[in-house]
């Protein structure tokens, strides 16, 4: 299943905001990694990837780390040096106790 992800550079995007009923910023419903890359390589990548597979396992994510981890590295890992990222994923928003929707954002940033 591919998803659209978000991926951000704040200083570039200053009006990003989060929705009220967030589920992340409501219930901390989500979880995050942060990495360091350099030279087009994160430090301690299958860590960091085990970490997130692990994560969205637990929380019933249906996210497939892989192909966000390809599509992070072609739009920042190669074209900035060095980088520290992070990597947040949560559920939709909506919802009290469950979500009132299926499906996760994913949002990246440098």
């Amino acid at each position: 299943m591919r998803h659209k992800i978000i991926f951000i550079n704040p200083e570039k995007h200053p009006n990003f905001l989060v929705h009220y009923q967030d589920r992340a910023f409501n219930y901390g419903d989500g979880l995050f990694e942060t990495m360091f890359c350099k030279n087009g390589t994160i430090r301690i990548l299958k860590l960091h990837m085990d970490r997130l597979r692990k994560g969205c396992e637990t929380l019933g994510y249906q996210v497939d780390i892989d192909d966000v981890h390809y599509q992070f590295r072609h739009q920042y890992f190669n074209n900035y040096d060095p980088l520290k990222v992070k990597l947040v994923l949560w559920r939709k928003h909506g919802g009290i106790y469950t979500p009132e929707e299926s499906g996760e954002n994913i949002l990246g940033y440098a």
